[in-house]
């Protein structure tokens, strides 16, 4: 009934725990390091969204999974009536893309130490989909961790020319903010249900 990972024994510090000098440098591989995650062979999924240990992935379209989070979510997010407008407004703009996405990217899931990065933890997020949702994670956690701003800075210099770039990033933080929301009020933590929103918030205003 348990499951368990074994793995080679990587060196180094999170993001989330370097100093922003030692950080900076890092920001090039960090995206060469997302760009072969997104590259990764995925023709063995079927499917898009989380996959199971078959292989399988339960929606079939990648509008499909964003959507889920309308239903989830309804009854905790009634209060943000602004936000999940926005957010299925945006659905639509998202091209169906499949890649594999880490779903966690970006902070205390990155092991690295002054020259390069060593690996990429903690897969329990994974799904395939548009691969600039791991991107979009830097900027929800922003205005949070010094570690994601620097990355969003530096991804708004680097990728902003794809193809809808911004609606894409807007919809996928959205979705991250109202997912964390969801689950903190769950947990029974409304502070940073309280904090999630208000980040959406200032997406939106963004």
């Amino acid at each position: 009934d348990h499951a368990f990972c074994i793995s080679e024994l990587a060196s180094g510090a999170t993001l989330e725990g370097l100093d922003p000098s030692d950080m900076e440098p890092l920001v090039g591989d960090v995206q060469a390091t997302w760009a072969a995650i997104a590259a990764a062979d995925v023709s063995s999924v079927g499917g898009f969204g989380d996959f199971d240990a078959d292989g399988r992935a339960p929606a079939p379209g990648w509008g499909e999974v964003l959507r889920t989070t309308l239903d989830r979510a309804a009854e905790d997010l009634r209060h943000a009536p602004a936000v999940v407008e926005a957010y299925a407004g945006l659905i639509d703009r998202c091209p169906e893309v499949r890649a594999l996405i880490h779903g966690d990217f970006g902070s205390n899931n990155i092991l690295a130490d002054e020259r390069q990065i060593r690996a990429v933890l903690d897969w329990e997020h994974a799904m395939v989909g548009d691969p600039l949702y791991d991107i979009a994670n830097t900027y929800f956690w922003a205005t949070h961790l010094p570690c994601m701003q620097l990355q969003a800075q530096h991804f708004d210099r680097t990728l902003a020319d794809l193809p809808v770039y911004r609606d894409r990033i807007t919809c996928y933080a959205l979705r991250i903010g109202l997912e964390e929301a969801h689950e903190s009020l769950r947990a029974g933590d409304r502070a940073m249900a309280a904090w999630a929103l208000a980040r959406c918030g200032e997406l939106l205003d963004a």
